[in-house]
């Protein structure tokens, strides 16, 4: 009956000790790769070790082709995990943390793992992109009347460009407060152009009466309190610009086409008269390049008529960036190069006019966001703006 027992007694102790064993063996291997510094489970350090684990980031966007990369971290930007080319020689199971942004590995013994991240398109790109769905012009040598800066363009009546920026700006597919609509002008090189959907609120132009952007009293404003209100977060997405402020003539900015006042005000014969600031405000040209292309062979202004400039309802009706409905008179960042005083002016009938720098009128903040800066959802419709 003794020897029963103890026989029972050595079973159990052997059981136990298998127990404890694999348990030693499953921690140990755990802490191995931890102590290698492969992968932390609570933390998001990443220390090279080719015996380990290697990190694959993929060269260029939908190339299919990897490079090992030697951060120290795991990607968090600009990167998505391809769970299916990233694998374990052993066995370990990978899996991808999208709050966390950190790759966790499940294993019970020392392994050498591949992780593989694919790019993702930045918002410029994903705009590019899709660009036969949202339809923006693209402005080469061969669109009639065109910029021709390889730019592209919205245009039209009521494109969905529609973008939520700001504090307190929502998660996608929940309204967007109005405050923090904006639209997009267009995409410039690798840049992206905002302006605020709404004015905020009339103002002067410059209470000098001076026509010089840079120091003015709109451009002090715009670049401090405004863009303060905006906090950290958000000022931090808005790049600092070279603004073209040296303006055109009064013929060249309103009595000839759009293409003519983008030569004189940002093209070729611009005066070259700069400012380096984050918030502006559209060019004349931006204004005219919103219209249908149908609007490009007219006037910017100064037809008495209201037939042969961009108060023609084929203009005015098919301009995202009137608003003369909900506001009357909207300024511009440029200002009439033959005068110290008079600044182009969007008046509330569609066409291009020009006032006094003392004049107040409706503001609508303009700037470019920071590259490379990604989009976070949405599909720019009035509804579901975009989120970046």
């Amino acid at each position: 009956m003794k020897d029963k027992v103890s026989v029972k007694l050595s079973n159990i102790i052997l059981v136990v000790l298998i127990l404890f064993l694999t348990t030693f063996i499953v921690v140990f291997s755990i802490n191995y790769l931890e102590s290698d510094k492969t992968v932390i489970k609570s933390g998001n350090e990443i220390k090279q070790s080719s015996k380990s684990i290697a990190l694959m980031l993929e060269t260029t966007l939908a190339s299919g082709e990897y490079k090992v990369n030697n951060d120290s971290i795991w990607p968090s930007t600009g990167y998505k995990f391809n769970s299916t080319l990233s694998k374990c020689e052993n066995g370990s199971i990978l899996t991808y943390d999208n709050v966390t942004k950190k790759v966790i590995v499940q294993s019970n013994k020392s392994d050498k793992c591949f992780v593989y991240f694919d790019k993702i398109p930045t918002f410029t790109e994903t705009l590019i992109i899709n660009n036969g769905t949202i339809r923006m012009d693209h402005h080469t040598a061969s669109l009639a009347n065109g910029a021709n800066d390889g730019s592209y363009r919205f245009s039209g009546a009521n494109p969905n460009n529609y973008v939520c920026f700001g504090p307190g700006s929502t998660a996608a597919g929940q309204t967007c407060p109005e405050e923090n609509q904006y639209r997009i002008i267009g995409v410039f090189g690798d840049q992206v152009k905002l302006i605020k959907k709404t004015s905020v609120g009339n103002k002067v132009w410059n209470s000098s009466n001076v026509n010089t952007w840079a120091g003015s009293t709109l451009e002090t404003y715009l670049n401090g309190e405004y863009l303060n209100s905006l906090t950290p977060t958000w000022s931090n997405k808005i790049a600092s610009n070279i603004w073209q402020v040296g303006g055109m003539t009064d013929a060249n900015g309103r009595l000839l086409l759009p293409i003519t006042s983008y030569t004189y005000e940002i093209g070729e014969n611009n005066s070259n008269f700069t400012t380096n600031s984050k918030i502006g405000l559209i060019y004349v040209s931006d204004y005219g390049f919103a219209a249908k292309s149908q609007a490009w062979s007219l006037m910017l202004g100064g037809d008495k008529n209201n037939v042969n400039d961009y108060s023609n309802p084929i203009a005015k009706a098919n301009n995202w960036l009137f608003a003369g409905s909900v506001h009357s008179h909207e300024w511009t960042v440029s200002r009439i190069l033959d005068t110290n005083n008079l600044v182009f002016v969007v008046i509330s009938n569609g066409s291009v006019d020009n006032n006094y720098a003392t004049s107040s009128f409706a503001v609508r903040p303009s700037f470019y966001l920071e590259t490379p800066i990604y989009l976070n959802g949405g599909n720019g419709t009035s509804i579901d703006p975009y989120r970046v």
